[in-house]
């Protein structure tokens, strides 16, 4: 069985690689390989988010869907578009929810 440390800088290593026609970046693999690379029977739920945990801290964000692990840099996801106080109040009930200040105001 692999360490969470050492998977996640398999993971690391994996996004460096060039398939499915990009140099490297995100992708996606199924739970069976990624138990397999885990060298596990099972992926047991704590393993799975204490390497999810441990991926933020080395720049990854994994997330499960279905029966895949998605992983991409945690740049992608920071550079979204911020939802506007505007938008955000549409939704709401009042407008004393809404913080006085905030980046997604831009």
């Amino acid at each position: 069985m692999k360490s969470i440390t050492q998977v996640t800088q398999e993971l690391l290593l994996i996004r460096e690689k060039t398939f499915g026609g990009k140099a490297k970046g995100r992708y996606k693999m199924s739970l069976s390989n990624f138990r397999v690379l885990c060298e596990r029977k099972r992926l047991d739920p704590k393993f799975l988010d204490d390497i999810i945990s441990y991926a933020i801290e080395e720049g990854l964000v994994i997330t499960v869907i279905t029966n895949y692990i998605c992983v991409v840099e945690i740049d992608s996801p920071l550079s979204y578009r911020p939802v506007p106080k505007s938008v955000l109040a549409e939704f709401l009930t009042g407008s004393e929810h809404l913080p006085k200040e905030s980046e997604e105001d831009e």
